[in-house]
C-alpha cells in the first residue's frame, strides 16, 4: 500500500530532491517524477535511477504545456495522500510520516506545516500558538493563511480523493498557478489540520513564484481575476471582500516598481478603479496610500518619481 505520492517537477539530479524524498522514514512512498516527453535527457536518467528503486515513476506529459497537468498526476497516484515537493527544498527525514499520522488520525483533507526560511531565519505558516495537532478546523480558523504569502503547495499534505472529488487543476495559463491553487483548496476543504513538528526549508531565491516571475508579470492580472472568479463560484466573495481587496492590491503593487511597464500600470490602475470607495476608505494605511498614489498619478513614469521619492 502506499500511503504518500510525492510528485516532484523540474527533475535535476544535483540539486538533491530525490535522496532527500528516497531517505524519508516512511518507506511506503512512491515518487512521481511529471516530465515533459521532448526532455529525453531527463527521461532516461530517470530511467536508470528507477532500476534501482521501485518507488519512482515517470510520468511523461505533452511538450506544449506551461503547467504540469494536476489530472494527468493524479490519474498516475496511487498513494492516499499526495505531496508537491519543488526542487530546492528540503525536509527532514520524519516529515512524512509526521503529516501522514496527523491526516490519518484527523481525517484531514489537508495538512498544513510551517516554512523555514534560511535567507530570513524566519518561519511563515506557524500557528501553533493557536491551534494543537489534533485540531481540525476550515477556512475560519485560518483566514489571514488564505492571502498571506508563501502560497507554495510544498507546505501542505493534500488527500488524494479530496483533489479528485472537487476536480482541482493547475491552471495552464498562468506562472502563478499556485496562488490559485492554494486559495482554491483552502476554502474548500472541510476539514484541516496543523502538525507542528513538520517543517519545510524553503529557499525563496529560488522560489517559482512572486520572487522569480521569469518575465511575465502580467500574469497576475489574469492570476487575480481567477481568484476572484473562484471565491464568487464558491459564493466567499461577499464574506472575504475585504480580504480579497487587500490581497489583490497587494499582488498588483508587487510588479508595479520592478514591472518598469506603463502597460503594467494602466492594468494595476483599471484594478484599482474597481474597488468600492467604501472599502477603499477602510483599507490599511499602506494600501490607502498607495491606492491614491496610483490613482493621482495618470502617468507611470510621474508615479514612479514620487514613489522613489517617498
Amino acid at each position: 500500500m502506499v500511503n504518500v505520492s510525492v510528485v516532484i517537477a523540474n527533475y535535476k539530479k544535483q540539486d538533491g530532491s530525490l535522496d532527500c524524498i528516497l531517505s524519508q522514514s516512511m518507506k511506503d512512498i512512491e515518487v512521481i517524477f511529471p516530465v515533459p516527453e521532448c526532455d529525453k535527457d531527463s527521461l532516461n536518467e530517470l530511467k536508470e535511477i528507477a532500476k534501482e528503486d521501485n518507488r519512482i515513476k515517470i510520468v511523461k506529459f505533452d511538450t506544449y504545456q506551461k503547467v504540469v497537468p494536476l489530472d494527468v498526476v493524479l490519474c498516475n497516484a496511487c498513494g492516499e495522500f499526495v505531496y508537491f515537493f519543488t526542487p530546492g527544498e528540503s525536509i527532514t527525514e520524519n516529515v512524512l510520516e509526521e503529516l501522514y499520522d496527523n491526516a490519518a488520525f484527523n481525517e484531514s483533507d489537508i495538512v498544513l506545516f510551517k516554512v523555514f526560511d534560511d535567507n530570513a531565519n524566519e518561519y511563515y505558516m506557524d500557528l501553533s500558538e493557536s491551534l494543537s495537532d489534533d485540531a481540525v478546523f476550515d477556512f475560519n480558523q485560518i483566514r489571514e493563511c488564505i492571502f498571506k504569502p508563501p502560497f507554495i503547495l510544498s507546505s501542505k499534505l493534500y488527500k488524494k480523493e479530496f483533489l479528485k472529488e472537487n476536480g482541482f487543476k493547475f491552471d495552464k495559463s498562468t506562472e502563478f498557478y499556485d496562488i490559485i491553487f492554494h486559495m482554491h483548496t483552502l476554502i474548500k476543504a472541510e476539514r484541516i489540520s496543523y502538525c507542528d513538528s513538520a517543517v519545510l526549508n524553503h529557499n525563496f531565491e529560488c522560489s517559482n513564484l512572486v520572487e522569480n516571475s521569469n518575465g511575465n508579470e502580467m500574469d497576475i492580472f489574469y492570476t487575480n481575476d481567477h481568484v476572484e472568479s473562484v471565491f464568487k463560484k464558491e459564493r466567499m466573495f461577499i464574506p472575504f471582500e475585504i480580504e480579497l481587496n487587500d490581497f489583490l492590491m497587494r499582488s498588483v503593487d508587487w510588479f508595479l516598481i520592478s514591472s518598469g511597464s506603463p502597460e503594467y500600470y494602466k492594468k494595476a490602475r483599471r484594478q484599482f478603479s474597481l474597488i468600492k470607495y467604501g472599502l477603499v476608505k477602510i483599507l490599511p494605511e499602506d494600501l490607502f496610500e498607495l491606492y491614491n498614489l496610483v490613482m493621482d498619478n495618470k502617468s507611470y513614469d510621474k508615479f514612479k518619481q514620487v514613489y522613489k521619492s517617498q
